[in-house]
């Protein structure tokens, strides 16, 4: 699996061919200047992604995904580019049509996106980035003609990928929805169904619908039937943190005594995240005051006088930046005590670890439904209760006349 990580990650930091942007950027142009253009598909078109020549991915925020990076690999990217030749073997084959990832928050899904982008740029896929709100309109109707006008575009710009991040908002249960909602959610799965589109030659172009969530237990079954290829993208093991601490902290000078194994077994349960934001915080922390210092200590008079006023505020820049990088370099390398010193390492919010603990199985739902039977037993039980009480204390009342002759309850 190590070879299939290799080749990809290498696919998406190898420049971009010359011929492959340009028949991206053709169809884009040729997409933009269609005289039936209508007002939702020019609102789409706003979102597309194109990485531009000579641009490079570091995915430094990939740490630790070797495994996931090398089964979408063998199960998403190759089938999309060699459709052709993998169909001729077998009908089975056919490149997936949609890519769930989910999983906690900060944990890379994103970004994997991100370099799908760029590793299928050579073979002249364009990437749609759709925000849900962009589908989500307030007018009755103009949702469905949103959904209807990103799913035309894609099938113009094909072959191509439609992302959508948090798409729980967008794919949610229909059952617990509004009208309007269950109406845009019934369109997008009515444009899903047979997504592809059919160039000049009669070849099939495919699509690639991509959502990344971590609450997938809220995703409506019929949108994960759709999905038909589904990525858990979970928290880093020691190992993996280590690594992301180290592709981090690549550009940092460190101790040569840094024990990068001592400070990953300290960071368990993080996401990869929350351990670069631990990094950075260190990095803060240990610059604190520097640059302000440099900037008072300045000495002004040691400026030429006799330079012109624009000179000698050019002159007077790079003396400065030159002196807060002297204070810079003067300053010691970071260790693994200045992380703990300082108390740099973030810590997950409640929300994160809601999410960490995963959603509820489907095989815990008995127990729920007998929790919830026995609580309203017990309420039940109570209100007869008191019902009854109330019924024997009306019965055991008596009626007796008073001196004025009237009735009085006893």
């Amino acid at each position: 699996m190590g070879n299939f990580t290799n080749s990809l990650v290498e696919g998406a930091t190898a420049p971009l061919a010359n011929w492959a942007i340009e028949s991206i950027k053709e169809r884009l142009e040729k997409v933009e200047k269609s005289p039936g253009l209508s007002s939702h598909e020019s609102a789409v078109l706003q979102h597309k992604f194109v990485p531009d020549a000579g641009q490079e991915e570091k995915l430094v925020a990939l740490g630790g995904l070797d495994d996931v990076l090398a089964e979408l690999e063998e199960q998403v990217v190759h089938p999309m580019i060699y459709a052709k030749e993998l169909s001729a073997y077998s009908n089975l084959l056919s490149p997936a049509s949609g890519l769930l990832l989910y999983g906690p928050t900060g944990t890379g899904k994103s970004s994997i996106v991100r370099m799908l982008a760029y590793n299928l740029r050579n073979s002249g896929f364009a990437l749609l980035n759709i925000p849900a709100g962009l589908v989500q309109q307030k007018y009755i109707g103009e949702g469905e003609k949103m959904v209807e006008a990103v799913f035309s575009v894609a099938r113009m710009l094909a072959p191509c990928m439609i992302f959508i991040d948090e798409v729980d908002a967008v794919c949610a249960d229909r059952e617990s929805s509004h009208s309007n909602s269950a109406t845009l959610k019934s369109a997008l799965l009515t444009a899903w169904d047979g997504l592809s589109a059919v160039d000049a030659d009669g070849q099939r172009n495919p699509i690639l619908f991509i959502g990344a969530t971590n609450r997938k237990e809220a995703i409506d079954p019929a949108f994960l039937r759709r999905f038909t290829v589904q990525k858990h993208v979970g928290l880093p093991d020691l190992q993996q943190r280590e690594d992301i601490l180290r592709l981090c902290l690549e550009k940092t000078r460190v101790a040569t005594t840094f024990d990068f194994r001592r400070l990953a077994s300290s960071m368990d349960g993080l996401s990869g995240s929350l351990i670069k934001d631990s990094c950075r915080d260190a990095a803060v922390q240990a610059t604190r005051g520097v640059l302000f210092g440099a900037v008072n200590d300045f000495d002004h008079k040691q400026m030429d006088e006799t330079l012109a006023e624009e000179k000698k505020e050019v002159a007077r820049r790079s003396a400065m930046r030159k002196a807060v990088e002297d204070a810079l370099y003067a300053l010691p390398p970071l260790t693994v005590e200045d992380f703990f010193a300082r108390g740099t390492l973030v810590q997950p919010s409640a929300s994160e670890l809601a999410s960490q603990s995963g959603p509820v199985s489907k095989h815990d739902w008995p127990i729920f439904k007998i929790a919830w039977a026995v609580v309203v037993l017990l309420l039940s039980l109570v209100l007869r209760s008191n019902y009854r009480t109330s019924t024997a204390r009306q019965s055991t009342m008596r009626v007796v006349p008073n001196r004025a002759g009237a009735s009085v309850a006893m």
